[in-house]
């Protein structure tokens, strides 16, 4: 799901900021990389909290039939939830990736992912061996890695290409988080509610998934409403924009 999202943009900016590259239009260059990586977290952060909170029924719903047991649906759903905290570094590694191509450098992504791979090895060893974490701790040294990788990117592209990197923006990042982790605590706590309520099998765990992401999507969304979230409001004055036209 992640990469979908992630493809659809970096997939669509990517000839623009070769253009801009080669018209060597630096501020449009950095505005449209800042741009960019707004919207993907903007979006992948609602579905990161919402895999955070769900991450159990969600792998049920999927998965949990046949030769995949309770069992099974226990150890996955863990490792769905560790991996689900490294959505928005992953995501804005793509971005990131395509910003460096468009100036004809593939060598930094390429360094900056082999730095990910001692991170992510360094990581699974103190997690799993010191830690005795298990797969868990595989799953949350993968998470860290697409976060630092993704945290490396957006520095040395800043040097790169400077004004990448703001004031404003990284405080829009922060809200965008804000209205994440609240909608994370409004799923996880109305699933919680509805659990007891209504039934335990597949269809009546579809219907809770559905109860609880409902609420939390409209704490997500209304709050980055409340804190002017820069994608939020772009997004409604264009939706709003069109029928009023």
């Amino acid at each position: 799901m992640v990469g979908v999202f992630a493809y659809a943009i970096t997939n669509f900016i990517f000839p623009k900021l070769s253009r801009l590259n080669a018209d060597d239009n630096n501020e449009a260059f950095a505005s449209t990389t800042r741009t960019s990586v707004g919207w993907i977290v903007f979006i992948i952060t609602i579905v990161s909290a919402l895999f955070l909170a769900l991450s159990s029924p969600i792998i049920k719903v999927v998965f949990e039939r046949g030769a995949f047991t309770a069992e099974s649906t226990g150890i996955t759903a863990s490792a769905l939830f560790f991996y689900s905290f490294g959505m928005v570094g992953y995501s804005i590694c793509e971005v990131l990736n395509k910003s460096f191509y468009a100036i004809q450098d593939g060598k930094t992504p390429m360094f900056t992912s082999i730095f990910g791979v001692v991170v992510n090895i360094g990581c699974a060893a103190l997690f799993v061996l010191v830690f005795d974490i298990g797969i868990e701790g595989l799953a949350l040294a993968s998470a860290i890695s697409s976060t630092a990788i993704a945290a490396a990117l957006l520095i040395m592209i800043n040097k790169r290409r400077e004004g990448v990197i703001t004031g404003t923006f990284m405080l829009n990042l922060l809200k965008t988080f804000i209205c994440g982790v609240l909608a994370f605590i409004t799923a996880k706590y109305v699933f919680l509610a509805v659990d007891g309520v209504l039934g335990t099998g597949m269809v009546m765990t579809l219907v809770k998934l559905c109860v609880a992401s409902l609420p939390a999507c409209v704490v997500y969304f209304g709050l980055a409403r409340i804190l002017k979230v820069t994608e939020m409001m772009i997004g409604m004055k264009f939706i709003f924009g069109r029928k009023h036209d």
